[in-house]
């Protein structure tokens, strides 16, 4: 997700290198070797070849949220094996954790890259003082 904030944050929107990109996030460029061709697949990043090259947003910010970034990467969000226990408590811990892994699967599709990249502006704001 990190890899994907800092692009669409790349000054004017212009190809960010795989190498910058790790450098700029402290990200092991092996590991972005690994998630950067899921994240074309899945059409959040596209790629440039040549000297202006790099990686840059396959679609607008606003259209990606965190959800389709994790599960695309890590697959769907879930705290328990599909395989509950036949048990009365078993069964009924893997209801409970179902519903806590549909209000977090809610709660990442609702936020978007877009929405991310403004508050890591604000956050780095910090306290502004005007005379």
């Amino acid at each position: 997700m990190r890899a994907v904030v800092t692009v669409a944050r790349s000054a004017g929107g212009g190809a960010m290198p795989l190498a910058e990109l790790a450098a700029a996030e402290g990200i092991p460029l092996r590991f972005l070797e690994q998630i950067v061709p899921l994240l074309r697949r899945g059409g959040i990043l596209e790629s440039r070849r040549g000297s202006a090259g790099g990686y840059f947003l396959a679609r607008s910010a606003s259209t990606i949220s965190l959800a389709e970034i994790l599960e695309l990467v890590d697959g769907p969000v879930q705290f328990m094996g599909s395989a509950g226990s036949a048990a009365s408590s078993g069964a009924t811990l893997a209801a409970i954790f179902a519903d806590i892994e549909n209000d977090v699967t809610a709660g990442l599709a609702s936020v978007t890259i877009d929405e991310v990249v403004a508050r890591h502006a604000s956050d780095e704001g910090g306290m502004a003082y005007e005379i």
